[in-house]
């Protein structure tokens, strides 16, 4: 997640109990950025009628960078920024990019975990979210995502040469979280979320990998231990029908375990959202695309490790914050705790390895299990899966609002 300054206000007017006025939207505003630094020359298109597509009181602003993408065409990445409820001039920002690869944050977690606004049971339109991340933080919802502990090392180690990024931009779900200031050009950053992450595949699959991949993330060994590996998840999911996201609940049909997904992608595909959203009709929403995954994975990505970035930010004093749903099946809790006690070489290693997991609580009920020290602090949540936002909704609004 990653902090922005930006103040913009969007007024609503709502049917209660029933779908959003869906009205014709105002056309999109415009401004354009000449080239700057190492940014090339951009357009920002902003859209004016979010209010129509989100039910709260901060329904956001959404919006479109679009820029030449070098082979004679135009790029655009999607966004929506919702203000924090509380002091939007002085709260923090949070950036969130989900990792995936291959998904995207500004549908599923935004409009199923954590922004102003959740799409309803039934479908079609979309309620208020009394737990929506931007009670005290501005959030920004990119379409994409990138691994976020790279990202902020590198915001890092090009701040310290003197440089500075006019634009700020940052995976499961990853965060950056910034201060800024609008008279302090440089990015402030303060902290790096990262939430049922990989972060170094063969220490979080307790050393299974780690003879057979030796030799390189693209030896036979490797690939060889990368199928049985599928295919233990496919007796799992396929034989077994759990939930890969949550091995405690049944799923049918691993492309639709969750009911709200299809009525979110239902939803933005809407001709009438498109408008509202400033997305081109010809734009179709895919809130997981799994073409995109393959590609990593046969390619090897999945195996590249981000731990060295993570260590750099921690001998940074910058504050990494792990947590974990306790049912998550791929990216489990007992992969993330090998990690946090032998997988990183910081400074603090040896004392977070030492201390003991407590419980930790909200509302004088057990929630999960955590522990910090210094910069690090690693938490495992309680009763949810791989969507620990979704499943557990109070209690990591309450955990992000006490770390930031």
């Amino acid at each position: 997640m990653l902090a922005l300054s930006l103040t913009l206000w969007v007024l609503a007017s709502w049917r209660s109990g029933s779908s959003p006025l869906l009205a014709t939207p105002a056309p999109p505003l415009e401004a354009e950025f000449s080239s700057q630094a190492s940014l090339p020359v951009f357009l920002l298109q902003l859209s004016q009628d979010t209010a129509s597509v989100c039910n709260s009181l901060t329904p956001g602003t959404a919006g479109s960078i679009i820029f030449d993408d070098g082979h004679r065409g135009n790029s655009s990445m999607f966004f929506w920024f919702f203000e924090s409820k509380n002091n939007p001039a002085l709260d923090p920002v949070i950036l969130w990019m989900i990792g995936g690869p291959g998904a995207l944050s500004v549908g599923y977690r935004n409009l199923m975990e954590l922004g102003p606004c959740r799409i309803a049971l039934e479908g079609g339109y979309t309620v208020p979210n009394e737990f929506g991340w931007n009670a005290n933080v501005t959030v920004l919802f990119f379409y994409g995502g990138l691994w976020v502990p790279a990202l902020a090392a590198t915001i890092l180690e090009l701040q310290a040469d003197g440089n500075t990024l006019e634009v700020q931009g940052f995976s499961s779900g990853s965060a950056l979280s910034l201060n800024s200031s609008p008279s302090q050009p440089t990015i402030n950053l303060k902290g790096v979320m990262i939430g049922n992450g990989l972060i170094w595949r063969s220490i979080q699959n307790l050393g299974f990998f780690e003879t057979a991949c030796l030799a390189g993330m693209k030896s036979s060994l490797c690939k060889e231990a990368e199928e049985k590996c599928s295919a233990i998840g496919q007796v799992i999911t396929g034989e077994k029908y759990r939930n890969l996201y949550d091995i405690w609940l049944r799923c049918d049909n691993p492309e639709a375990c969750y009911t709200e997904m299809q009525a979110i992608d239902e939803y933005l595909n809407q001709d009438a959202v498109k408008e509202a959203l400033g997305v081109p009709l010809t734009e179709r929403f895919q809130g997981v695309l799994l073409d995109v995954f393959k590609q990593w994975e046969e390619l090897g990505d999945l195996w590249r490790a981000s731990d060295g970035y993570v260590n750099y930010l921690l001998e940074s004093s910058i504050c990494v914050f792990i947590y974990v749903g306790d049912k998550d099946l791929y990216c489990n809790a007992a992969g993330m705790r090998q990690l946090v006690d032998h997988g990183l070489d910081w400074h603090g290693q040896s004392f977070i390895w030492f201390w003991e997991l407590v419980p930790w609580y909200v509302e004088a009920k057990v929630a999960g299990r955590w522990k910090a020290y210094e910069p690090l602090t690693y938490a495992e949540v309680a009763g949810a899966g791989y969507l620990a936002p979704f499943d557990r909704l109070l209690e990591l609004l309450t955990l992000i609002n006490v770390w930031i």
